[in-house]
């Protein structure tokens, strides 16, 4: 069996031998997105009630980064196993939500509070 949107994966051997065939790797896939999606909407979930109690932006953007990683591993995930598309455009969608998350992510780090302001730049 063949994955689909990839060119010859039905089993490969590695140099001891063993062989990897279709069906691990779609096992493989499927758990590593299961406990993604499983992780990652816990923590979303944390960013989310800690930017409610807080009302910090930079909270708001850690929310929505993670939101975005994790929103993207379902979202590919559907898309592929849906059948609506090959599994290169699953890809392509959980690739560009992933970077837009860190984008998020990068720039929840970047902001500035009023507490931040107090705390010095370097330290001795």
């Amino acid at each position: 069996m063949a994955i689909t949107g990839v060119a010859s994966v039905d089993a490969r051997s590695d140099q001891w031998g063993r062989t990897v065939t279709a069906e691990q790797l779609h096992l493989v896939v499927g758990v590593a997105n299961t406990v993604t999606l499983l992780v990652g909407g816990y923590v979303t979930l944390l960013a989310v009630r800690a930017q409610r109690r807080t009302g910090s932006g930079s909270l708001r953007a850690l929310a929505i980064g993670l939101g975005c990683i994790t929103g993207g591993t379902l979202v590919g995930g559907l898309v592929h196993l849906s059948g609506l598309a090959p599994l290169l455009i699953g890809v392509t969608l959980q690739s560009v939500s992933i970077a837009i998350g860190f984008v998020f992510l990068g720039w929840s780090l970047l902001q500035r509070t009023g507490a931040d302001d107090r705390l010095p730049l370097t330290t001795t």
